[in-house]
């Protein structure tokens, strides 16, 4: 285990495998040459604070080591969208990535840089900032969060200590994003100090990640409650026996269904980590067979208590920029300690709110509607003041439940789950808003977002059963009629790209045909959508010469929510397009531009 303050000045073998790209192994040497050409185009800058937001792992390791040896500290967005990069651009040198971005000039690559000759590779000063992340504003406002390298150092050598023993000879693959402090120590750092190879890329779907397993003698995988749910029944028991080395999961507590699906078909339950990125790791646990509230253990050198008014999990911790204060940092989960030093989760305090005058958990409703056998998943989020403070909620279904919905109609099996939670919950705060999704609203860690969850409610006042409808929409595509419009939660543009947040409304005409009983947006619709995004990016309306590359990968049902991102790639005439949610992506491919006719009076024309 080696500290990530030295990480290149150590003599490790030059043929060590770092990292698998494309089914390809990196090795030690290479990153070295990756870093040193990087190094050489940032010495040629002002040292100071660099965005840095890469998709591949690998990459994101390059960028990162490069900015540490150059003497200057990463600014971690949680998320690439143009808008959050040219939010956060103001007071940094400019940006680290693995995107195409041609027009951005303080953009460099992180990788493709020319070799250089390697300099003598110094030890990093520990102290800090060296790393600033950014929270992803789940439940309100983003904050800046500083870390040091002692801090980070400190937290990889308890995980080498508690869990390194179970990693012998493992490869590290993960499906949550290294741009978040999670992903960023498990997927990339340990394995790096540890001298273990890790999956630069994060696959799509499911099935592709368990594919890449199957390549690697053993394993192990870096994932979230969300993943982890959706990948249980492809466990494969007789192919992986002996196989999988440890599944770690964190952002929320894993259910207990899913945690003992895992623990069935692996032979041990994942790891769930409790932390933050104010806190970095606080606790882990496994939950035991038939239980859900098995109490999680502190991490060495982390220090816990209950705050008295308010009973939440107070915490001082090496690994946490506030560990010097008195009282520490206060999370906010409720929680009771035991008498042995471990503790059991009593719920999240800032998901405990008063609708009608009377108290709720959202957590405990959420987990009670995922009890009823047509709901596989459920979100409820609590409607702003003009809604008297009404509950709403997202609702992933089973095939039962969409059977249910087809024989009962909406307001029929609505009712259904009305009944189902007046068992335990006042009726004053029974959800009076629904609506149906392919997959809740997360951000890049699989982690269930508040706004995500509200964003789906906004827009004039909806009846009980149904979505806004498109006359109702506060945005809409003008693209070929009334039929082809989406909803439009949210926009965001820059010079290079424009992302739209869409949700399908179940009455969209083009879906008639498109198929009984099982309506999809037809792709011809999907192309329109992507030309009226190209036009707001360019100011112009193209004329489209061809397509390239178009996949069409997942079905888009009525009631999914997505995100249609829109750039310009490095060659003029094209532009690049993709219609995703989360890890899943529905669509994809090339524009290729018609060559503009300009007026010298009124500029572009098609």
């Amino acid at each position: 285990m080696i500290a990530v303050s030295r990480i290149l000045e150590t003599g490790r073998p030059a043929t060590l495998p770092v990292a698998r790209r494309d089914g390809e192994v990196v090795t030690f040497a290479e990153l070295q040459r990756d870093v040193a050409a990087l190094l050489a185009q940032l010495q040629g800058r002002p040292a100071g604070r660099w965005l840095v937001f890469c998709e591949d792992s690998y990459a994101f390791a390059v960028a990162m080591l490069g900015v540490l040896h150059a003497g200057s500290t990463l600014v971690l967005p949680p998320n690439g969208q143009p808008g959050t990069l040219a939010e956060l651009s103001a007071d940094t040198q400019g940006l680290v990535t693995d995107r195409p971005r041609p027009n951005d000039a303080t953009a460099l690559s992180a990788l493709g840089h020319q070799p250089v000759a390697q300099p003598q590779w110094s030890r990093l000063e520990s102290g800090g900032p060296h790393v600033e992340l950014l929270t992803s504003g789940t439940t309100g406002e983003r904050k800046v969060v500083p870390k040091d390298l002692a801090q980070l150092d400190a937290e990889l050598a308890v995980l080498e200590r508690t869990f390194g023993s179970l990693l012998a000879g493992a490869t590290v693959a993960a499906s949550v994003s290294h741009q978040h402090i999670y992903g960023m120590l498990f997927r990339v750092l340990w394995p790096l100090a540890a001298g273990r190879p890790f999956v630069a890329e994060t696959p799509v779907h499911p099935e592709e990640l368990l594919a890449e397993m199957e390549d690697v003698p053993r394993w192990a995988l870096i994932s979230s409650p969300v993943h982890l749910r959706r990948m249980k029944d492809l466990l494969d028991p007789d192919g992986w026996s002996g196989r999988c080395a440890l599944v770690t999961s964190s952002g929320a507590p894993l259910d207990q269904s899913t945690a003992h699906a895992w623990a069935a078909g692996l032979g041990a339950a994942p790891v769930e980590v409790l932390g933050s990125t104010e806190t970095g790791g606080v606790a882990w646990r496994r939950q035991a067979p038939g239980d859900d509230t098995s109490p999680w253990t502190p991490l060495a050198g982390v220090e816990l208590g209950v705050d008295p008014d308010e009973g939440l999990l107070r915490v001082r911790s090496p690994f946490a920029g506030a560990a010097s204060e008195p009282d520490g940092l206060c999370m906010g989960d409720r929680a009771r300690m035991l008498q042995d030093g471990r503790f059991v989760l009593l719920g999240r305090a800032d998901r405990i709110v008063k609708v009608g005058g009377k108290r709720l958990s959202l957590v405990e409703m959420e987990q009670h509607l995922a009890e009823h056998p047509a709901v596989r998943e459920a979100g409820v989020v609590q409607l702003d003041d003009q809604r008297q403070g009404r509950t709403a909620a997202a609702l992933v279904l089973t095939d039962t439940g969409r059977r249910d919905v087809e024989s009962l109609g909406r307001r029929g099996f609505h009712e259904r789950l009305r009944d189902h939670l007046l068992d335990a919950f006042d009726p004053v705060t029974i959800p009076r808003a629904w609506v149906h999704l392919d997959a809740l609203p997360s951000d890049p860690n699989g982690k269930v977002t508040q706004p995500g969850l509200r964003a789906l409610f906004i827009g004039p006042d909806q009846g009980d059963d149904d979505l806004v409808s498109p006359d109702q929409a506060p945005s809409r595509i003008p693209v070929h009629g009334e039929a082809w419009w989406p909803r439009i939660l949210a926009r965001l543009r820059a010079d290079d790209a424009c992302e739209w947040t869409l949700t399908v409304p179940k009455q969209m005409p083009v879906l008639a045909g498109h198929f009984p009983n099982e309506p999809i947006v037809p792709g011809i619709a999907q192309i329109g959508w992507v030309m009226e995004a190209a036009a707001e990016l360019l100011q112009y309306r193209p004329a489209p010469q061809r397509l390239e590359a178009v996949k069409f990968r997942s079905v888009i049902r009525p009631g999914t929510t997505l995100t249609l991102r829109v750039e310009r790639l490095s060659r003029a005439d094209r532009l690049g397009y993709r219609l995703f949610a989360g890890e899943t992506i529905y669509a994809s491919g090339r524009i290729v531009l018609a060559p503009v006719k300009v007026d010298a009076c009124s500029g572009p024309a098609s």
